[in-house]
Protein backbone atom coordinates (compact mmCIF):
# COMPACT_ATOMS: atom_id res chain seq x y z
CA UNK A 1 0.00 0.00 0.00
CA UNK A 2 1.28 3.45 -0.91
CA UNK A 3 1.50 6.22 1.69
CA UNK A 4 -1.39 8.69 1.31
CA UNK A 5 0.99 11.50 0.29
CA UNK A 6 2.04 9.57 -2.85
CA UNK A 7 -1.57 9.26 -4.01
CA UNK A 8 -1.61 12.99 -4.77
CA UNK A 9 -0.19 13.50 -8.29
CA UNK A 10 0.93 17.08 -7.60
CA UNK A 11 2.90 16.10 -4.52
CA UNK A 12 4.49 13.17 -6.34
CA UNK A 13 5.57 15.46 -9.19
CA UNK A 14 7.04 18.02 -6.75
CA UNK A 15 9.02 15.25 -5.03
CA UNK A 16 10.35 13.97 -8.34
CA UNK A 17 11.30 17.47 -9.47
CA UNK A 18 13.21 17.98 -6.22
CA UNK A 19 15.02 14.67 -6.72
CA UNK A 20 15.94 15.41 -10.34
CA UNK A 21 17.52 18.75 -9.36
CA UNK A 22 19.89 17.02 -6.92
CA UNK A 23 23.28 15.64 -8.07
CA UNK A 24 22.67 12.28 -9.73
CA UNK A 25 18.95 13.04 -9.75
CA UNK A 26 18.24 11.89 -13.30
CA UNK A 27 19.65 8.48 -12.46
CA UNK A 28 17.60 8.28 -9.26
CA UNK A 29 14.37 9.26 -11.00
CA UNK A 30 15.01 6.74 -13.79
CA UNK A 31 15.54 4.05 -11.18
CA UNK A 32 12.28 5.00 -9.47
CA UNK A 33 10.49 4.75 -12.82
CA UNK A 34 11.83 1.23 -13.33
CA UNK A 35 11.24 -0.13 -9.84
CA UNK A 36 8.01 1.39 -8.51
CA UNK A 37 4.66 1.28 -10.32
CA UNK A 38 3.41 4.31 -8.39
CA UNK A 39 6.34 6.39 -9.64
CA UNK A 40 6.60 5.01 -13.18
CA UNK A 41 4.39 7.40 -15.16
CA UNK A 42 5.15 10.57 -13.16
CA UNK A 43 8.89 9.82 -13.19
CA UNK A 44 8.93 9.23 -16.95
CA UNK A 45 7.04 12.50 -17.47
CA UNK A 46 9.67 14.38 -15.44
CA UNK A 47 12.55 12.65 -17.25
CA UNK A 48 11.24 13.26 -20.78
CA UNK A 49 10.17 16.86 -20.15
CA UNK A 50 13.69 18.25 -20.38
CA UNK A 51 16.46 16.45 -22.26
CA UNK A 52 20.16 17.33 -22.31
CA UNK A 53 20.54 16.08 -25.88
CA UNK A 54 18.71 14.30 -28.68
CA UNK A 55 20.52 11.00 -28.04
CA UNK A 56 17.67 9.47 -25.95
CA UNK A 57 15.18 10.19 -28.73
CA UNK A 58 17.47 8.99 -31.51
CA UNK A 59 18.18 5.81 -29.54
CA UNK A 60 14.49 4.93 -29.87
CA UNK A 61 14.88 4.42 -33.62
CA UNK A 62 15.14 0.78 -34.75
CA UNK A 63 18.65 -0.66 -34.94
CA UNK A 64 18.36 -1.31 -38.69
CA UNK A 65 18.13 2.45 -39.34
CA UNK A 66 21.09 3.64 -37.28
CA UNK A 67 24.17 1.90 -35.99
CA UNK A 68 25.83 3.08 -32.78
CA UNK A 69 29.57 3.60 -32.89
CA UNK A 70 32.12 4.53 -30.25
CA UNK A 71 33.62 7.79 -31.37
CA UNK A 72 33.44 11.46 -30.46
CA UNK A 73 30.41 13.38 -31.57
CA UNK A 74 26.90 12.09 -31.82
CA UNK A 75 28.00 8.46 -31.88
CA UNK A 76 25.59 7.42 -34.60
CA UNK A 77 26.04 6.74 -38.32
CA UNK A 78 23.66 5.71 -41.04
CA UNK A 79 23.34 1.99 -41.46
CA UNK A 80 25.79 0.10 -43.60
CA UNK A 81 24.40 -2.12 -46.34
CA UNK A 82 26.50 -4.75 -48.08
CA UNK A 83 29.74 -3.08 -47.00
CA UNK A 84 28.89 0.24 -48.68
CA UNK A 85 28.30 3.33 -46.55
CA UNK A 86 24.99 4.82 -47.65
CA UNK A 87 26.13 8.46 -47.47
CA UNK A 88 29.23 8.26 -49.66
CA UNK A 89 29.07 4.97 -51.60
CA UNK A 90 32.59 4.20 -50.36
CA UNK A 91 33.53 0.61 -49.62
CA UNK A 92 34.33 0.00 -45.98
CA UNK A 93 36.59 -3.06 -46.40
Amino acid sequence: MFPPILRDADVTQKILEAIIDAPGGRRSVSRLARTCKAFCEPALNVLWRELDSLIPIIALFPAHLLKRVRRPGLGLVRRIQDGVHLDTNVRLD
